[in-house]
C-alpha cells in the first residue's frame, strides 16, 4: 500500500492507495492541478519552488500551509476549472462523457503518476534545488488578458525580484522568481 513512499509506482499505482493528506500526496495533487499539461521539468520546478517557499521565512512553513495560502495557487481558487484535479484527482482519471465515458483517461492518468514520481523525487530530495531558489512563479499562458488581449502579469514589485531561467522550463509556460539579495546596512557588495 505504501509503495509510492519507497518509489516504487507505475501505471497500475490506484489513486485509491495513495494519502492525498500526506506531505506527497499534497505535492502530488499541487503538480498535477497546476503543471500537468508541462513537462516533467516544469512540473519538478514548480514542486521544487513549494518546498523552497516552505524553507522560505516569506511563507508557511508546512508544504500544506504553502499551498492553501490564499490566491498562490489558481487550482485552489473557487472558480477555478482545474480546482477538481487538486481537491479530488481521481474524478480526473476517467472519461467524463461520450462513447468512453467511464473509461480510463489515458492521458490523466498518466499525468498522475508522473506527478506523483516527481513529488516523491522532491520531497526526498533527489530533485531539490532544480528551480535554483524560486519563489515566485506565474504562467503567462493562464493569466487573464486585459482589453487589448495582453496577458496580464502578477502585481509584485518586479523591481525587488530576479528572474530565474532552468534548462528545459519554457518562458511561456512558467516565468520564475526569487528575491534579489539586499545589501544590508554596511555591506560592501
Amino acid at each position: 500500500m505504501n509503495d509510492y513512499l519507497n518509489g516504487k509506482i507505475d501505471k497500475k499505482t490506484s489513486i485509491s492507495e495513495i494519502n492525498l493528506n500526506s506531505n506527497i500526496g499534497q505535492l502530488a495533487r499541487i503538480g498535477y492541478a497546476e503543471f500537468r499539461g508541462g513537462n516533467s521539468t516544469e512540473q519538478l520546478v514548480g514542486m521544487d519552488i513549494v518546498m523552497n517557499r516552505v524553507e522560505s521565512d516569506k511563507f508557511p512553513n508546512t508544504i500544506e500551509g504553502v499551498i492553501k495560502q490564499p490566491w498562490q495557487f489558481s487550482s485552489l481558487n473557487k472558480n477555478d476549472n482545474n480546482r477538481i484535479f487538486y481537491t479530488n484527482p481521481s474524478e480526473t482519471l476517467k472519461i467524463q462523457s461520450g462513447k468512453h465515458k467511464g473509461e480510463l483517461d489515458k492521458l490523466n492518468h498518466n499525468a498522475w503518476v508522473r506527478s506523483l514520481s516527481n513529488a516523491i523525487k522532491v520531497y526526498k530530495g533527489s530533485e531539490r534545488g532544480i528551480s535554483k531558489s524560486a519563489l515566485l512563479y506565474y504562467s503567462p499562458r493562464s493569466m487573464s488578458r486585459d482589453k487589448n488581449g495582453n496577458p496580464t502579469i502578477p502585481k509584485w514589485d518586479f523591481n525587488k525580484l530576479k528572474e530565474i531561467y532552468v534548462a528545459g522550463v519554457r518562458p511561456s509556460y512558467i516565468k520564475m522568481y526569487t528575491y534579489k539579495e539586499s545589501k544590508k546596512k554596511g555591506q560592501i557588495k
